[in-house]
């Protein structure tokens, strides 16, 4: 007697052959969930314990190893699945070359150093594929071991040319000074700043800085008034140090060089209006996120009575390296 199932006959249990397990599709399963969730997750904020792409690997194959007693019928790989193998050479990846790491991403972690905390796929922060001579970063060492944003920026001599990007690395592995990254807006201010540190016109609290042009290239930034000095001004409740430093600590990590009071003023309704300038130690990823988010809470307060930021306004300054402008 048949049974139904959907509409359709199907015979005798008695007479229906033997369903075997599909292990095979189960263990591709967990592999290929496993690799995505992997990769899908931020990496950056366990590399100081776990190194990204040896830990996924050796992770990989302790879970290949095992799958053995979990599969008996599965012949798992010999080793985890490469995921840098150069596709113009031959390889038994399971991946074909379509799926694999390409040569010019390689190329652009080539130089950078494996202690390096931040997102390595972010473009901003791979070796741009440019010549020396495009290129816009320097690498600084003998600091002070205590120097900061402050004291490394306003100590930059003549160089005329914005900043884009600093970045302080305190002593470790044994060294007593600190070492500094500095990208500028365009590649006259790199020259310049060769240029002094090898006359020996370029010091910081009495040490003579060593500087030589970055291995992680990076090219010009567009023409154009944004810089890492921004122009606040506004009801004084709300812009003021106290009030500013909370709220630019809420968007994002940041270093300044310095911030003043540019201007004190009475508004309507005898409401106190501040004008203050705040140069942050990079634009990138600080000053640029910082006017976006200012922009953004004045938009939403617009036609409030009752929302005193709809009263603010942030504009770009005057970067203090960028001596031609002034």
């Amino acid at each position: 007697m048949a049974t139904y199932a959907k509409g359709e006959a199907q015979g005798p249990i008695a007479e229906r052959p033997p369903q075997q397990p599909n292990n095979l599709d189960g263990a591709l399963r967990f592999l290929l969930e496993h690799q995505y969730n992997s990769l899908a997750k931020p990496y950056y904020p366990v590399q100081k314990q776990y190194p990204y792409m040896e830990n996924l690997q050796s992770h990989c194959m302790t879970r290949t190893l095992n799958l053995s007693q979990r599969f008996p019928n599965l012949n798992p790989p010999t080793r985890a699945p490469s995921l840098t193998t150069d596709p113009s050479t031959p390889s038994d990846s399971r991946y074909p070359a379509s799926q694999q790491t390409p040569s010019s991403t390689r190329a652009a972690f080539q130089f950078i150093s494996p202690r390096y905390q931040g997102n390595h796929f972010a473009a901003q922060n791979q070796c741009a594929d440019i010549p020396e001579e495009l290129n816009t970063s320097v690498w600084i060492t003998n600091l002070p071991p205590t120097c900061t944003h402050a004291d490394l920026l306003g100590s930059l001599p003549d160089v005329r040319s914005k900043i884009y990007a600093t970045v302080i690395n305190q002593p470790q592995d044994g060294h007593t000074t600190s070492a500094a990254k500095i990208v500028f807006f365009d590649v006259e201010g790199k020259n310049r700043l060769l240029a002094c540190a090898h006359t020996g016109i370029f010091s910081v609290d009495g040490l003579l800085p060593h500087v030589i042009p970055n291995r992680i290239r990076t090219a010009a930034q567009p023409p154009g008034p944004q810089c890492r000095v921004l122009i606040i001004r506004g009801p004084a409740a709300l812009v003021n140090p106290t009030v500013l430093y909370d709220l630019f600590s809420t968007i994002c990590v940041f270093e300044l060089q310095y911030f003043k009071i540019l201007k004190e003023e009475s508004g309507r309704g005898d409401v106190t209006m501040l004008t203050m300038e705040w140069a942050f130690g990079s634009y990138r990823c600080q000053a640029e996120r910082v006017h976006t988010a200012i922009q953004l809470r004045c938009r939403e307060a617009a036609g409030n009575p009752l929302n005193f930021w709809r009263l603010v306004s942030v504009s770009w300054g005057r970067d203090p390296c960028d001596r031609q402008s002034l």
